[in-house]
């Protein structure tokens, strides 16, 4: 992973909403907010509150709504019948 620039491909995945969650203690945070940095909408950044990297994996009560939410909106179809 160290070789691997993901950040280099983000340009490429637009219009394709991007949703990334992190904990607000995450060591990982950073990476993150870089990558919404970098992204074009549809794209949200959603910080847990007191939650490390490791406590989201099994705690969907935090996570779940944003990503129903998110994945609503930014994939709702907006053309005309």
């Amino acid at each position: 992973m160290a070789n691997y620039d993901s950040y280099n491909f983000i340009a490429m995945i637009t219009p394709r909403p991007l949703l990334t969650i992190a904990g607000s203690k995450a060591d990982t945070l950073r990476f993150s907010q870089e990558a919404i940095a970098l992204a074009k909408e549809p794209k949200e950044l959603f910080v847990i509150s007191s939650k490390t990297h490791a406590e989201l994996y099994d705690e969907m009560e935090d996570s779940g709504p944003n990503l129903v939410s998110f994945f609503s909106q930014a994939l709702s179809f907006k053309g005309t019948a």
